[in-house]
């Protein structure tokens, strides 16, 4: 019997194959699925119970193989209709209340519950919404005045088919952009393009003066524009006839402000007025007034034959001053096949040789606001694209900031709620369910932002208006804008949302009601996602910090650069007479004043709107060169300071044998292809305004700014040309300024007593021209000082976290010996390394980012490794000051209160 007991043990035990330890084979997880899909959930826990012990069994008997075999056998027994109808049952509601009813009790209480939830913690409340609402407030600024920009001339009637005539050229290895072109080219367009729809042409007048009775009104904002201007452009006519208004000469269409102006309430068609006096106008037509968002900002228009009358030779291909054509195509004409005739028109009617350098091209009307190649020319301001897109992506950054802070916040208040989900996921609840909740709190949240900083824009606005002055921005309510804010508000909740709610409903719920610790699935990779945005955070904020600094350095560039000649203490104003005696006794008048040091005439300061005439210089072996020309006096140098750099300056005497002096530019003496100054004096050249000028070089001046810093310098020629001075220039001496502008204007009233003195000092022109920038330096700063405000937002919040989980570690480093400044480097040595980590990739990304923006100016400054060092400073400054405010706090807490239970 022994021995028969031993065998069966042996046998026994050999029928138990033997398995290596190991992970133990399961059953196949889609057929699990597919048994949850079938089977009723009252069958389903003892159906996958039975046969996963079967399977559990056969696994040790026949292997993984083949009992996964059998297990997908078995399992499709399941597949019959009576069980699939009793899970159909199963899955109808039991309950007597309808679908809709319950929906809305379900979102009643996921919200109630948001609301206890988010007044249970105030402070994480207050921190998620304001960062939220700023960043939203930002974007919605943004989002305006991106708005505003998008709709120039969008307003016209047939804006789709409209389109500018412009001309690009390549001489001398140089590529240029005009928008002017010979005033010729809009009769031609109408004889050799019978199909145009319309062809309109322009003049953009200088300032001016208009007498109306007795009383003057200086500078209007004018153009000329012959008979089909109100076909192309339909500004709405409030008096008058819009096929008739410019037909006739001396005719005038005036805009419903400067009419009211004018003649005040009375009604202004029919009335005459005065222009220059010399032209009496008669008003045929008052429109609206033009809408600011226009390429072409004007207030009176006058009949083209007035501008053609003072100007004879304007029908010539030849003539220097250029105007500017609109054509309309009809429907379904395509431009390009326009534009294809174009170089052939361009032959016949200019010439073949300038045909292969030069060509026509069709500028929509809708993108001349944004095509800088012709901002040149242009009479509004041109805004480039990508100013376009880096707003755009600055209202996109700081709104994720905001949706940053709300995602490290509830990651980090997730230890809080793993109880809560247990406790839910216990008594049945879904984890889609429990997403929804979370989705409810945050969308609860993000509405309250949203409210919030509509409000905050609405109160901006009008302060935002008054800053940027050249625009209006439209914050009334439309159906676009509601739009956009609602969309907004839902993409920002889902942003905000999404992560934590998949985190916190991903709780296991045995470990989430036993300690809370473990059922964070992950948690190592989840705080590591929240160390990442906050490297994202101040990286963006270090970002910013770097572009207001370079912005500010390129504008304190702009205001000290030396300019090549003397802008302090220097008044100009509008020359009404080309006359060479009366400007000569004016002269003489003004110098009687013993603080006025120098007077001259010319077309206009060094740097002024008036560039000068736009043309081509040919010199002896060399052609085509393209060249400014300034008419100034023989006291122009002396006014402004300029220095010579070889020979002398201009004579204060008239031209014979019709040969002028000339005094040219170290830019244009290089493009002559001189290498020293002496080698260009004595030589002929020979340039085309209404008539061609030759003469010989006297001097060569050095180099001074035509333009803005945002320019090259142009080669420029200089000759005394009396019928080209449109500008006196005064410099005063001394002190006593406005006496002594008072008494320019008197000796300017006894010379010219028609005519109103209007005057501006030099530097405050030079200054006008970088507005935009200075505008820009602010709106950066103040962005930049946002970023870092809503990133410290949330430092302060995970700081203040941070400082709760390790209460009991500072008490117990406390107790022992630990002073007061170890304990707060131990709390903010983390958030110092991230705020490390994230200058180490805003520096190169700021400085590519910047280096790019500073490719728009011809002179400008270099992104240098201590503006990049002073943005991370100053970031990381600030974080440290931001984290010790909780790390004192926490470090100052007394020990037996944190260790007090253990």
């Amino acid at each position: 019997m022994k021995g028969h007991d031993h065998e069966q043990d042996a046998n026994e035990h050999r029928a138990e194959p033997v398995r290596p330890a190991g992970r133990q084979p399961t059953p196949p997880r889609r057929v699990d699925r597919l048994l949850e899909w079938l089977l009723p959930p009252d069958l389903l826990e003892d159906v996958l119970g039975d046969l996963h012990e079967v399977f559990g069994r056969q696994a040790a008997e026949l292997g993984a193989a083949k009992a996964r075999r059998a297990y997908l056998w078995a399992a499709l027994t399941y597949a019959q209709p009576y069980f699939y109808r009793r899970r159909k049952k199963f899955d109808r509601p039991v309950h007597p209340y309808p679908n809709h009813f319950l929906f809305s009790a379900m979102l009643r209480s996921y919200f109630l519950t948001a609301y206890r939830n988010l007044r249970r913690q105030p402070a994480f409340t207050a921190i998620n919404v304001v960062s939220l609402a700023l960043g939203i407030t930002c974007c919605l600024l943004i989002f305006l005045l991106l708005r505003q920009e998008l709709s120039y001339d969008r307003f016209h009637a047939k804006a789709d088919r409209m389109y500018r005539v412009s001309a690009t050229g390549h001489w001398n290895g140089e590529t240029s952009y005009t928008g002017i072109t010979p005033y010729p080219l809009a009769r031609a367009l109408r004889t050799d393009f019978p199909e145009l729809e319309t062809v309109t042409q322009i003049n953009h007048g200088g300032a001016g003066l208009v007498t109306v009775g007795t009383k003057r009104f200086p500078d209007p904002e004018l153009i000329f524009a012959d008979s089909l201007f109100l076909s192309v452009f339909k500004y709405p006519l409030l008096a008058g006839d819009p096929r008739t208004a410019l037909a006739q000469p001396n005719s005038v269409v005036l805009s419903e402000s400067l009419a009211r102006t004018y003649f005040g309430d009375a009604p202004a068609l029919g009335k005459e007025m005065l222009l220059d006096n010399a032209d009496l106008l008669k008003v045929t037509g008052v429109m609206k007034d033009v809408p600011r968002n226009t390429h072409l900002p004007f207030q009176m228009v006058v009949s083209f034959a007035n501008y053609q009358r003072g100007n004879p030779d304007v029908q010539k291909w030849d003539y220097s001053n250029h105007g500017y054509v609109y054509v309309v195509l009809p429907q379904k004409l395509a431009p390009g096949r326009i534009e294809s005739k174009l170089p052939a028109f361009m032959a016949r009617h200019i010439g073949a040789e300038t045909a292969k350098n030069a060509r026509f091209l069709l500028q929509p009307v809708t993108d001349i606001r944004f095509d800088t190649r012709f901002a040149l020319h242009n009479v509004g301001e041109t805004v480039g694209r990508e100013t376009h897109w880096a707003l755009a992506s600055l209202g996109v950054l700081l709104v994720l900031i905001g949706c940053v802070n709300f995602i490290n916040l509830s990651a980090a208040r997730a230890l809080r709620r793993q109880r809560e989900v247990g406790v839910r996921k216990v008594l049945g609840g879904r984890r889609s369910q429990l997403v929804w909740q979370f989705l409810a709190e945050t969308l609860l949240l993000t509405t309250l932002a949203a409210a919030l900083s509509v409000g905050i824009t609405f109160l901006l606005v009008p302060r935002l208006n008054a800053f940027l002055g050249f625009t209006e921005l439209a914050a009334a309510p439309d159906g676009f804008l509601v739009a956009f804010v609602a969309g907004l508000t839902a993409v920002v909740a889902l942003l905000s949302g999404l992560y934590p709610a998949l985190t916190l409903s991903a709780y296991q719920p045995v470990l989430a009601l036993k300690n809370g610790i473990g059922a964070i699935t992950g948690r190592k990779s989840l705080f590591s996602l929240g160390r990442g945005m906050v490297v994202f955070q101040f990286a963006a904020a270090q970002v910013l910090i770097i572009g207001t600094l370079v912005v500010t350095s390129q504008t304190d560039y702009f205001r000290r650069k030396e300019l090549g000649f003397a802008k302090d203490a220097l008044v100009n104003f509008r020359l009404p007479t080309r006359d060479v005696q009366k400007l000569s006794l004016l002269r003489n008048e003004l110098l009687r004043h013993p603080r006025i040091a120098a007077v001259s005439f010319g077309k206009g300061a060094p740097t002024s709107n008036d560039h000068g005439f736009g043309t081509n210089l040919s010199v002896e072996g060399k052609e085509g060169i393209s060249v400014f020309v300034k008419a100034v006096d023989a006291h122009y140098q002396d006014t402004y300071g300029l220095t010579l750099r070889a020979g002398r300056w201009l004579a204060d005497r008239e031209v014979k044998d019709g040969r002028y002096e000339f005094i040219i530019n170290e830019t244009l003496l290089r493009k002559m292809g001189y290498r020293k100054p002496e080698e260009a004096l004595g030589r002929t050249v020979k340039i085309w305004l209404w008539q061609p000028f030759e003469g010989t070089v006297t001097g060569v001046v050095r180099d001074f700014h035509l333009t803005s810093l945002k320019e090259e310098i142009a080669p420029l020629a200089l000759l005394n040309l009396p019928v080209g001075f449109s500008q006196a220039g005064v410099k005063l001496a001394g002190g006593h300024t406005p006496e002594t502008l008072a008494y320019v204007k008197n000796v300017f009233s006894r010379a010219f007593p028609q005519e109103v003195f209007t005057y501006e000092f030099l530097d405050e022109h030079i200054a006008r021209l970088y507005a935009r920038e200075d505008k820009i330096e602010k709106l950066f700063t103040a962005f930049a000082g946002m970023a870092v405000f809503i990133a410290c937002l949330g430092l302060l919040g995970l700081s203040a976290h941070a400082a709760v989980q390790r209460t009991k570690e500072v008490g117990i480093r406390k107790v022992l010996g630990a002073s007061l400044p170890q304990l707060v480097a131990l709390l903010s040595r983390e958030f110092a390394l991230l705020v490390g980590v994230a200058f180490l990739v805003a520096a190169p990304l700021g400085w590519y980012l910047m280096h790019k923006w500073l490719e728009n100016f011809a002179y400008r400054v270099t992104v240098r490794p201590g503006t990049l060092l002073l943005a991370g400073l100053g970031a990381l400054a600030v974080a440290l000051l931001t984290v010790s405010f909780q790390a004192v706090k926490a470090a100052r807490a007394n020990p037996v209160h944190s260790l007090r239970s253990e």
